[in-house]
């Protein structure tokens, strides 16, 4: 995992992409979700190949959007009928229907497609909360509708606060897929058998896990000298895009640190610790074995990491 301190000025507002909800490039194609007239599709030079806004009660016609995502290898463009309780299926040729499944659960606040599985970002528990297999922020599905795999346990105090400040959570990075939790500073990268840190980034006076305990008035917090909301993110080249809040305005951010300097940081920063722990303790640095309590976080996230290590203190 790559750590990078902030440095960046603030140049945006709260008020953009009213109607704009997504935007994904996939098989050399360009999809853009927008609220009033439904997903439309280019090509990569700008010419309009088909528009999807066939809202209604029809065979092959959804009620609302709710989120969507495109799997290139099936040539096909899945949306998530709320209403319906439905994913619907389009041809990325020309838009045409092709089939419904029913989706009864969970509901998914975001999709993403990537390495052969559907992901859903699952933000509560509510409409089902006696399925416990279902109380995992990070949902990963085969055949998109039997859940395979969870990640990220929910957490009661956000599950009793649902307000979220962040515009997304699931983003398709050039082949790499990333995901980011509500309230969270870490960006953990996909892959097809595990989740794993791939940044954490520190920002300037954060806000503090106890406050969301408190659940404040919405406006309030985002005008509040905290940053919260981690959004948007986005690598390509050495070059990182992001954005969060702080003061009532949206920070827009870019880093451009080679990954290999950023790695080599970190490496002389474990080496530093190897050689301190090392000699204070006489025992070898990374084996298991000496330690009191091994968490593995990709799986359990770093919130129930901390507070299972606070437990174990007791």
């Amino acid at each position: 995992m790559i750590s990078w301190k902030l440095y960046c000025n603030r140049y945006l507002t709260l008020n953009y992409r009213r109607f704009l909800k997504k935007i994904q490039i996939a098989d050399e194609r360009i999809y853009l979700w927008d609220l009033v007239v439904g997903i439309v599709c280019y090509d990569m030079s700008g010419e309009l190949l088909f528009q999807l806004n066939a809202r209604g009660q029809g065979p092959g016609e959804y009620t609302d959007i709710n989120a969507f995502a495109v799997n290139a290898s099936l040539h096909q463009l899945v949306i998530y009928d709320n209403m319906k309780q439905s994913l619907m299926f389009y041809s990325t040729e020309d838009g045409r229907f092709v089939k419904s499944e029913k989706f009864n659960k969970p509901t998914p606040a975001e999709i993403a497609y990537w390495g052969g599985y559907f992901f859903y970002h699952n933000r509560l528990h509510r409409n089902y909360q006696d399925d416990i297999s279902l109380h995992y922020y990070l949902l990963a599905s085969k055949d998109g509708i039997t859940i395979g795999k969870r990640y990220f346990k929910h957490e009661n105090n956000k599950e009793d606060y649902p307000f979220s400040p962040s515009g997304h959570n699931l983003y398709d990075n050039n082949s790499k897929l990333y995901y980011c939790r509500d309230f969270d500073n870490i960006v953990y990268q996909i892959h097809e058998d595990s989740v794993v840190p791939r940044f954490r980034i520190n920002l300037p006076n954060p806000l503090p896990a106890s406050m969301i305990e408190e659940r404040p008035n919405e406006m309030s917090l985002l005008r509040s000298g905290y940053s919260l909301g981690i959004t948007d993110i986005y690598e390509y080249g050495g070059l990182l895009f992001f954005r969060f809040v702080k003061d009532g305005y949206i920070w827009s951010c870019l880093y451009n640190v080679e990954e290999k300097e950023a790695v080599k940081m970190m490496a002389d920063t474990d080496k530093r610790r190897m050689t301190n722990y090392s000699f204070y303790t006489d025992q070898k640095w990374g084996k298991a074995s000496n330690y009191t309590l091994c968490l593995n976080s990709s799986q359990l996230g770093y919130d129930r990491c901390e507070k299972i290590i606070v437990e174990c203190s007791k």
